[in-house]
């Protein structure tokens, strides 16, 4: 009943751990500070802390406010986690290299996602509320940071047509003021077009945004963007064809094309 604290993976690679559904870990009814539920989930208040259990699926405790950073990161078991209604953040790294993660149903009432959130998952599509505002460097590049990962890209994003920070535009989600000089940000590619346009309010390709995308034939880049970032262009297959405003002394606009070349 005195326990106050328990790190992170604490009980990582013992039998104990192996055997928590059987009942093989359990905290006493007289602790405040945690609990613990069947499966191995770990709360604390209205945090979720850590699932310790090798399960396949899980579903977050109902009353759940908050998912707390690294809550489920490297989970080799993880298949599915249902988040309910009431949970309004997920933390950092939260289900960071999950490899078996597919599955995942997130609550309308979210509001915001951390840093490389979802990153080494498998993770082919999510679902944004209206209540998202804050979506979390690399959050959702599920197929990690680096051309050498062979997970797919995000596939699908259905985002809720009444959010006011995020949109789809030409297969891309982009963050309304995420940008430079209060212009918008383009966080990722989800496709599925092939002939991609970067919206005019767009001045800010974020690091990674089109990392492993194959599918696109014709990109348009407007001649006011302020930054590409690291890694932003770093798709699986060459983009044949890429249109760049270029803006003339007299002011007229003009469109340069850079072809790549075909190589043997």
């Amino acid at each position: 009943g005195s326990l106050t604290s328990i790190g992170h993976d604490a009980f990582a690679l013992t039998p104990a751990q192996e055997r928590i559904v059987e009942g093989a870990i359990s905290i006493a009814s007289g602790c405040g500070a945690y609990s613990i539920d069947e499966a191995g989930g770990l709360y604390t208040g209205g945090t979720f802390v850590e699932l310790i259990g090798n399960v396949s699926s899980y579903v977050v405790r109902p009353g759940t406010l908050r998912i707390a950073e690294g809550a489920c990161r490297r989970q080799a078991a993880l298949r599915e986690i249902i988040v309910p209604e009431g949970v309004r953040e997920i933390g950092d790294e939260a289900f960071r290299g999950s490899h078996m993660l597919r599955n995942v149903c997130l609550p309308e009432s979210l509001e915001s996602i951390g840093d490389a959130a979802f990153i080494d998952t498998d993770v082919r599509e999510l679902r944004l509320s209206r209540s998202v505002r804050r979506i979390g460097r690399s959050a959702l590049l599920v197929q990690g940071e680096g051309m050498m990962k062979s997970a797919h890209p995000l596939e699908r994003i259905d985002l809720d047509g009444d959010n006011p920070v995020f949109y789809l535009e030409s297969g891309l989600l982009c963050e309304r003021g995420g940008g430079d000089a209060c212009g918008d940000a383009c966080l990722i590619y989800v496709g599925p077009d092939e002939n991609v346009t970067i919206p005019d309010a767009v001045n800010r390709i974020a690091p990674f945004a089109f990392c492993g995308a194959s599918r696109i034939e014709r990109l348009v880049i407007h001649g006011h963007m302020h930054s590409i970032c690291a890694s932003a262009l770093s798709t699986r297959r060459s983009i044949p064809l890429m249109l760049v405003e270029c803006q003339r002394e007299n002011g007229a606009r003009e469109w340069e094309d850079f072809r790549v070349p075909s190589l043997t």
